[in-house]
């Protein structure tokens, strides 16, 4: 597990301003946030979340043939636009698509309320 720490550290050095560039965008854009703010919705804690992404993805590429760099990048900015107008515009159709074909019979009550919480805070 120590070689993963020094990996994550070597890869949080590596892309420190791609963090930087990451943190600020989250901090920009955190404006158009509805005012009713989940705290995993804040900054904070979707870089937070971000850093786990890296080194998650870091343990799971570096025993498979995978271009790591290209694998910490793509965790580093996977929610660079958390707060854009145009996801959140693409979270309600996803939602309006989803309870219009979608049918209780595919997925239980559970699955669709599962469903519902996760796209209201990620």
């Amino acid at each position: 597990m120590a070689k993963y720490r020094l990996l994550y550290a070597s890869y949080l050095e590596k892309y420190k301003d791609v963090i930087e560039f990451t943190r600020n965008q989250l901090i920009e854009t955190s404006r158009f946030q509805q005012r009713d703010i989940h705290p995993w919705s804040l900054p904070e804690h979707r870089l937070n979340h971000t850093l786990l992404v890296l080194r998650n993805s870091l343990l799971l590429a570096k025993n498979r043939k995978v271009d790591v760099d290209v694998v910490a990048l793509a965790a580093i900015l996977h929610d660079v636009a958390f707060y854009s107008p145009e996801r959140m515009r693409a979270r309600m159709h996803s939602m309006q698509y989803y309870e219009d074909t979608v049918s209780e019979e595919v997925l239980s009550k559970r699955a669709r309320n599962l469903y519902r919480e996760h796209t209201r805070y990620s």
